[in-house]
Order: structure tokens, then C-alpha cells, then sequence
């Protein structure tokens, strides 16, 4: 039963690593590899291939113990790979369904940016202050790190044969490199922020209790806070070393750790070889001092070289990471204490017992015979050591000639110069303020002091570098970047990210940091090029509606310059809201962005508007009151739909009425009466009273026309609904029953009650016809006899506007088009209602000067509607 169980087991697991294979593209190892061992001895996996680190096995005198051995190679296990080379798979990793489904989520959100614009966008809103500056920069650098770390353990976690791969590293590339930016803008501006500071607190210092420097440290101290050049440039090198502790140094594979036990011994195969083995040492050195290999010039055992040159990597690899006391004890570690002190000469002088008020003895720190060692440190560079030996002491002494072969990267060229220039600096700043009583100041090289000390050298320095790799990566977007901050050179920062965006498809990262950079300048009042951070906040603007984050737009439109906020959150509110429940969001999320939502909302209800023609020259027959096309029914759905902007505020709703108006007069131009009624439906029921709520008269004459207009549509939509009630009421006149011959007395009597019920309900019709023609006569009369005119204004001065303009004319055409309609409808209704009286004072009305019903006839049809209520006059009732 228990191998049944275990075999089961197995069984289910293999199913399970097929499906982590399929998800990721990854080739499914099996349960009892080594990686998964402990019995087995660790391997280090480079994508799907093993490979076995070197091992000292042909060490015949080794210091570490079997068991030592073992803990040792036992911590390449959980150790990280350089991931631009290889990818380690994580033993702890459960490998089910749920995971799987996990993992291809994870990759989803890294390669997806809408989620960091959302939490970029909270940060933005949640630090808009200006004294919020520094919170925002290390939350901006906090979600990058989250996000980095996440990309850094998928890529850990996907073969190289995955189709995402590729994407995968790229997008971890520039989440890596923005928030390295962010890390140096921050140090950046913290430094000019205590450098103002300083400056009024030194003044006030220096005038109460001047400050006398009497060693070579608090003459540095000094130096560094008055000169800004310096100050930046240490900066920078700091930024470069953290990053590269961040980035490499946990990566480095070939470290000496994992070579050495707790205790080395220097040269320890040499020094078994000459104590066990006279013949095979005759070709090693006779002496194991430091300077033996020089001295002598003969070599140490092949192994011990091998040892040696790891050591010296991993020692600059510790330097170019700022770790100089850790690589003293990696020194001390492997047996060569020497070389640890060889590494403590730089420390600057410093004897705190000249300005001490303390009675004790205060301890002396630093070298006294700096000049010295420094002059030894050029020295051994021009010896024939190692290129990285070379290095690590050219780095200590300022030689840039012999610190570059070393240098790959922009980030280690652009280290490399700093470093040197930084030392030229400091040290002819101590050269020129202090004296020596001890001894006579050695003199450096000449070519010392021809290193260039000008920043923007430096960085053309790098562009023409004989180092293909760093001068491809000086124009990469981000090393472009850093270049212009450090160099405060903020026009041409706006303008490489202009021409980066610029682009045919700028990745979303890139333009989110784009934006955010900018934004961060221009609130520093760096920048001077507004148009430039317009456009690219416009392209992000554009992007975050593409994907639907809309809770964002509004933030951001509020940081463009007022019309350009218009036009894009009106863009922003036609193409992308639909709902009313999402028409408020938007509306409320403007006003609380600070967007003058009257203008805007205002401006989209007119655009809204404008589109009604693209209807009419889809529909050429339309004018007729035939049916629209679908495309035309949702068109101007729409546009009535508009109208819901500008009932948010109810300062705006003589907007509403006007605008809704203006949809009327188009939409009654072209017979769409449904349409008519679609937009009083809309407005709200007392947008009149509303509208005149605390006016005891109408503030100006405009909205009274406004509002005038409003109540002419529902006066003629009334006529026409009561026109509509009794038409279909008249056509339901009962039918009288017809009495045939020779019928029984049965069907007789049934005949009879048919005939109660007809008289019954033509009695009852008659009673409704008759109240419902009085009440259809009293809308249609209403329309006619309307105060001061249907549609027309109440006041008769020409407009100067010319949109006034077209809007009276608009007017016309309408009391042109419908009053003979109603006249039309009025004269059915009384004719069918045998008032023809009526007819008569209905032709008189047309006629009245104080209405000018006739000027709305054309002369043709005026003639016969007269003609026509005269014949309808002199019949009897």
C-alpha cells in the first residue's frame, strides 16, 4: 500500500510539472534532481542547462574542512543569478494548478502597466503639495521596487524558452533603470534643499563663532559644503556604488566565499609545495612575503593565481559597490591582512584633541602620510600586476588610465571619471590649504593632475568612449536622463523626453515616467518649456483613457494650461462616458481636480450639438418625418444624452435650457417629434422655476428668451399630443347596430339590449369627444394665440451675434413650419366638430394684425387655407 501511495504520489506531481510547463514554456524537471538534493552536491542552473562551479578539489593542502566544504557550496542554493545572463528556478516553489494560474497572472500585471499608473496616480494626488516633494519621490521609488522585485522573481521563475521572456526582461530593465532615476532626482534635490539651509545657518555661525579648521578632515568637511561641484559629484558616485551593491554585487556568482573557509591561508598550495615538495617548488618563490613575486620575479603555484585574481575581482567588485571595509575583511578572511591595510591609507587626518574642550585624550584617526601612500598607490599601477590589481589601486590613487580597462558599463565608466575627478579635487584642495611640519609633500605624476575635473567632459567623455558597449549605452533613454540632472540641464531633460515619446508607439512606462519627471521639474520651477510638458502630459492623458483608468484623467487635464484642460477633458467626456452614474464621477472627479467643469461640460453639450448635421446629411429625406437609420437613432441619442452634463450644477440650467433648445429646433426642423419629446423628458420638470429661482425678473434678456422658447416647445408638443388623443379618439366612434328584417322575437329582444349598449357608449363617446375637441382646441389656440408670439423673442432688436443670428432665423423657420400645421389641425378638429363658427373666428385670427399668423403662410397656401375656413364657416351646425 505504501509504494502504491507514493507511486499515486508521483504520478499526481509529474501531472503538476506538466502544468507549470505549459503555463510558463518551461521543461519540467524531475522531483530527485539535484536542485532538490540534499545528498547531492548543488548545482548552479543557467536557464534549463547545468553547470558545476569550479571546486578547489586539485588543492592539495585545502583549509576547509569536508563538512565546511559542503555548508559552503550548500548557499549556492538560494543565491540570485546575474539575470541579463541566466534565470534560477525557485526549489520553494509549489507547483499546482493554483500557481500556475498564479504565476501567468504575475506576468499578466508586470507586462500590463495600467496598475502602476494607478498607483503613480495616488501618489500624485495624495503629495501635491510642494513641501510633499520628498514623500512623493520615495513613493514613486517605493512602487517601483515593489513592482521591480516582482518582475525580478517571475524572471526567476520562467524558462528562456518562454515566449515572454523577451518581454518579461525588458519591462524589469525599465522599471530597474526609472527607479534607479527617481533615487537620483531625490538625492539630487535633498542635497540643493540642505544646501540652502546650510547656507543662512553657516552665515549666522560664522558671524557669532567662527570656526577655525586645523586638520585635513574638517578642511574636507568644509570643502564639501561650499563647493556644490564636489558635493554633486559624491553624490552621484554614491548613487552609483548603492545601485551597484542593488544590482551586482548580490549577483556575483564567482565569489571568494565560496573558496575559502572562516581562516585562509595566503598562498597555502605554494607554501604546501615548498614544505612538502622541494622539486616541484624550485620554479616558486623562495619567500612568501607579499613583494616576493616582484621582487624575485618568480611565480606562486597556478592555483594560488587562480585564488588570487578571484580575490582581486571580488575585492573591486566590493569597491565599485562602496564596500571598502567589507573588502578589509575579505582580505583579513583569506589570509592577507597586508593587503587590507594596503586598502586604509586614504583616510584623511584628523587630531579632534586641538578643538576639544574635553580633558580627555580624544583618539587620533586617519594618515598623516596620506602623500604617501598615494604615490605608492600610482606606483603599483605601473607595475606588472593584474588588470583588476591595477584597478584597485588606480581607483585609490586617481588613475583613470588604469581603472577604465575594467569599466563596462556606463555606470562604471561614468563611476570611474567621478571617482577620479573627485580626487583630483580633494586632493588639490589639501595640496593648496594645508602644510606638512612631519615631512616634505611627495609629489604625484604630472598625468595626475591633467584628469579632467569639468562635468559635462565627463559625460562627452563617456559618448566617445573606445568602449563600444559604453558608448552604445550613453544614448540610451535613461543614462540621458541621469546625464541632464546631474548636469542640471532641465531644458534638455524636457527635450529628450519629448523626442522619446515622440515616437510611433512610446512604451507606457517610459511615457508614465515621462510625465511624472516632468510634472516633478516643473514644480521645482526648473523648467521654462511649458509646451513641452503639455504634450507629453497630453500622450499620457491620451494613454490612461485608452485603458480605461478614468478616475485619472482628471488630475492630470488639471495640471495643463486652461484650454488645453478644455479641450481634453471634453474629449476625455464624449468618448469615453457613457452612463449617467459614470457622467457624475467624471463630473465630480473635475471639480475636485480644480477643472472649471461649467465651461467644460458646457463646451462637450455644444459639441454634442454640432454632430446633429452629420444626422442630417446622413438622412437627405429626412426633413419628411420618415425614420432614421440606426447609426442616426444612436447619434442623436447621444446628443440629447449630452444634456445630463449640465444638470450636475444647478447654476447651469439656463444652459440646459438653451442648449436643449437648440437640440429641439433641429430636431422639430426635421419632424422628429419623439425626439422633441425625448429632450424635455431630459430636462427636469422645474427647470423653468429653477431657472428663475431668485430673479424677480430676469436678470438678462437672453435667458428670458431662453426660458420663453422652452415653454413654446411645450406648449406646441401639448397641442400636438391633444391633436394625436382626439384623432384616435374620433376614429373610435362606436358602430350602430343595423337591424335586420324578418327577425325573431328573440334576436329582437337581443337586438334591443345591442342597441341600449350601443346608445350607452356613443353617449359616453360623445361626452369624451366633446371635452376632449374643447381641451384639444384650448392646446392648439394656445399655440396660436401664444403671448408675444409663438417663437418669438421678446425682444425685436437685431441680434449682433452670429449666433443670435441664426438662431432667429431658426425661429422663423420654425412658426413657419408649424403654424400652418397647427392652423391645419385646428381647422379638422372644428370642422369634425361642426364648430363652424369657430372656423370663422379661426380665419379672422390668421388674419389679426396683433398675431401676423398670414406672415407665416406662403401666399399660395394662405389663399387656401382662407378659402377653405370660409366654406367651412357657412356651413350650418
Amino acid at each position: 500500500m505504501e509504494k502504491e501511495r507514493q507511486k499515486i504520489t508521483k504520478v499526481n506531481l509529474d501531472r503538476s510539472l506538466k502544468l507549470l510547463h505549459t503555463a510558463t514554456g518551461s521543461t519540467p524537471r524531475l522531483y530527485n534532481s539535484p536542485l532538490h538534493s540534499t545528498a547531492a552536491t548543488p548545482t548552479l542552473f543557467r536557464g534549463d542547462e547545468l553547470s558545476f562551479l569550479p571546486t578547489p578539489t586539485r588543492k592539495r593542502n585545502s583549509s576547509l574542512m569536508p563538512s565546511e566544504m559542503d555548508h559552503t557550496l550548500s548557499l549556492l542554493g538560494g543565491r540570485q543569478i546575474d539575470l541579463s545572463t541566466s534565470y534560477v528556478s525557485s526549489p520553494n516553489l509549489d507547483v499546482d494548478t493554483t500557481n500556475v494560474t498564479l504565476l501567468m497572472e504575475e506576468q499578466n500585471a508586470v507586462l500590463e502597466s495600467t496598475g502602476i499608473c494607478e498607483e503613480f496616480g495616488r501618489v500624485f494626488l495624495d503629495c501635491s503639495t510642494p513641501n510633499q516633494v520628498f514623500d512623493m519621490l520615495a513613493s514613486y521609488r517605493e512602487v517601483l521596487a515593489q513592482k521591480t522585485q516582482l518582475s525580478k522573481s517571475l524572471l526567476q521563475s520562467t524558462s528562456r524558452r518562454n515566449t515572454r521572456l523577451t518581454d518579461l526582461q525588458s519591462h524589469h530593465n525599465i522599471l530597474r533603470d526609472e527607479m534607479w532615476t527617481w533615487q537620483l532626482a531625490e538625492s539630487l534635490l535633498r542635497d540643493t534643499t540642505n544646501a540652502e539651509l546650510r547656507a543662512g545657518e553657516d552665515e549666522l555661525m560664522n558671524e557669532d563663532n567662527p570656526h577655525t579648521v586645523t586638520t585635513d578632515q574638517q578642511l574636507m568637511e568644509q570643502f564639501f559644503e561650499s563647493n556644490d561641484k564636489v558635493r554633486k559629484c559624491q553624490i552621484v558616485v554614491d548613487w552609483l556604488e548603492t545601485i551597484n551593491s542593488e544590482d551586482v554585487l548580490e549577483n556575483f556568482y564567482n565569489k571568494v566565499d565560496f573558496y575559502t573557509g572562516k581562516i585562509g591561508t595566503m598562498w597555502e598550495n605554494t607554501l604546501h609545495l615548498k614544505k612538502n615538495s622541494a622539486q616541484k617548488a624550485k620554479n616558486l618563490v623562495s619567500e612568501m612575503d607579499p613583494d616576493a613575486p616582484l621582487r624575485t620575479g618568480k611565480k606562486i603555484d597556478s592555483l594560488d593565481q587562480e585564488d588570487d585574481e578571484r580575490l582581486l575581482k571580488y575585492i573591486f567588485t566590493l569597491l565599485r559597490a562602496g564596500k571598502l571595509e567589507e573588502a578589509q575583511k575579505l582580505c583579513i578572511r583569506c589570509g592577507q591582512a597586508w593587503r587590507a591595510a594596503s586598502l586604509e591609507g586614504w583616510r584623511l587626518a584628523h587630531d579632534p584633541n586641538y578643538t576639544s574642550d574635553s580633558q580627555d585624550h580624544l583618539p587620533i584617526s586617519g594618515n598623516n602620510f596620506r602623500d604617501v601612500w598615494k604615490a605608492a598607490c600610482w606606483s603599483l599601477t605601473q607595475e606588472a600586476l593584474s588588470t583588476h590589481e591595477k584597478a584597485i589601486y588606480a581607483c585609490l590613487s586617481g588613475n583613470l588610465e588604469h581603472l577604465l580597462p575594467v569599466c563596462d558599463t556606463w555606470s562604471d565608466g561614468l563611476w570611474a571619471h567621478l571617482k577620479v575627478l573627485l580626487d583630483v579635487e580633494l586632493e588639490q584642495h589639501l595640496r593648496l590649504h594645508t602644510s606638512s611640519n612631519d615631512h616634505q609633500i611627495v609629489e604625484l605624476p604630472s598625468s595626475y593632475w591633467t584628469a579632467t575635473t569639468n562635468l559635462a567632459q565627463v559625460f562627452k567623455d563617456l559618448e566617445a568612449s573606445c568602449n563600444d558597449k559604453i558608448r552604445e549605452q550613453s544614448q540610451l533613454f535613461f543614462h540621458k536622463i541621469q546625464k541632464f540632472l546631474v548636469l542640471g540641464d532641465f531644458e534638455s531633460v524636457a527635450q529628450t523626453i519629448t523626442d522619446a515619446v515622440q515616437t510611433a508607439n512610446p512604451s507606457p512606462h517610459i511615457l508614465r515616467f515621462s510625465t511624472h519627471l516632468l510634472l516633478y521639474l516643473r514644480n521645482l520651477d526648473k523648467l521654462v518649456l511649458e509646451g513641452a510638458v503639455s504634450k507629453v502630459v497630453e500622450l499620457y492623458i491620451t494613454y490612461i483613457m485608452q485603458t480605461k483608468q478614468s478616475n485619472l484623467v482628471a488630475p492630470y487635464c488639471a495640471v495643463l494650461p486652461t484650454p488645453d484642460q478644455l479641450t481634453l477633458y471634453a474629449v476625455f467626456m464624449t468618448n469615453n462616458v457613457d452612463d449617467k452614474e459614470s457622467k457624475l464621477l467624471a463630473y465630480n472627479n473635475g471639480v475636485k481636480a480644480g477643472l472649471d467643469m461649467n465651461v467644460i461640460t458646457k463646451f462637450v453639450a455644444e459639441e454634442w450639438l454640432k454632430k446633429t448635421q452629420t444626422v442630417v446629411d446622413l438622412n437627405p429625406h429626412i426633413r419628411n418625418g420618415s425614420s432614421l437609420s440606426a447609426e442616426s437613432e444612436k447619434v442623436l441619442d447621444k446628443v440629447i444624452a449630452s444634456l445630463d452634463w449640465l444638470l450636475f450644477n444647478p447654476e447651469q440650467i439656463i444652459d440646459a435650457i438653451r442648449i436643449g433648445n437648440s437640440q429641439m429646433r433641429i430636431l422639430l426642423a426635421m419632424k422628429q417629434h419623439q425626439k422633441v419629446r425625448q429632450v424635455i423628458s431630459t430636462l427636469p420638470s422645474d427647470c423653468v422655476s429653477k431657472a428663475m429661482a431668485g430673479k424677480a425678473d430676469m436678470a438678462l434678456l437672453e435667458d428670458s428668451d431662453a426660458v420663453k422658447e422652452y415653454i413654446c416647445f411645450n406648449t406646441y408638443l401639448a397641442g400636438h399630443q391633444a391633436f394625436d388623443d382626439w384623432f384616435k379618439h374620433y376614429h373610435q366612434l362606436p358602430v350602430k347596430p343595423v337591424h335586420a328584417n324578418n327577425r325573431t322575437f328573440a334576436e329582437n329582444v337581443a337586438f334591443e339590449q345591442i342597441l341600449n349598449k350601443y346608445e350607452q357608449d356613443y353617449k359616453q363617446w360623445e361626452n369624451t369627444f366633446r371635452a376632449s375637441t374643447n381641451h384639444t382646441v384650448e392646446k392648439l389656440q394656445a399655440v396660436l394665440l401664444f403671448a408675444g408670439g409663438w417663437m418669438v423673442d421678446m425682444s425685436d432688436t437685431e441680434p449682433t451675434d452670429p449666433n443670435m443670428t441664426a438662431r432667429r432665423e431658426q425661429l422663423l423657420g420654425l412658426r413657419q413650419l408649424c403654424i400652418p400645421e397647427i392652423v391645419s389641425l385646428l381647422h379638422k378638429v372644428l370642422f369634425e366638430s361642426k364648430q363652424y363658427n369657430e372656423c370663422q373666428r379661426l380665419c379672422e385670427t390668421i388674419q389679426s394684425e396683433d398675431y401676423q399668423l398670414y406672415k407665416t403662410f406662403a401666399p399660395n397656401d394662405l389663399t387656401r387655407m382662407l378659402t377653405s375656413l370660409q366654406e367651412s364657416a357657412g356651413k350650418k351646425e
